[in-house]
């Protein structure tokens, strides 16, 4: 989705833009942007993962390995190089295109309102 011209913009010039808004992926946001839990995200741990709820719209996720990794990390402020690295250092094995592949997860969860940019 291409976004409109801001007041006091004219098509065609360089639009900066809210990398929280919920219209944009994370693939989209630029390298860097920090990304945590969303406020209206709920979760609770089982034995082996985790089961989410967004309470404004009532998406539920349950997480089990690598998914439960990623959402602990994002307990903090964080970015996709820093979830790919903690995951690099703690777990034993890593997709080939492990990049694209957390990228598409958190994506997501954002998608669904449980992670936020910020």
């Amino acid at each position: 989705m291409i976004p409109s011209p801001q007041p006091g913009q004219q098509d065609g010039q360089n639009q900066s833009r809210d990398p929280s808004n919920d219209e944009y992926t994370v693939s989209q946001n630029p390298p860097g942007i920090r990304l945590a839990r969303s406020p209206a995200a709920m979760h609770s741990c089982f034995r082996h993962g985790v089961s989410i709820v967004n309470l404004s719209t009532g998406t539920y996720f349950r997480l089990e390995a690598m998914g439960f990794e990623i959402w602990k990390i994002l307990a903090q402020p964080t970015t996709i190089e820093e979830i790919r690295a903690d995951l690099s250092a703690n777990c034993t094995t890593e997709p080939d295109n492990a990049h694209t592949t957390i990228v598409a997860f958190v994506d997501s969860l954002k998608q669904a309102g449980l992670v936020v940019a910020i």
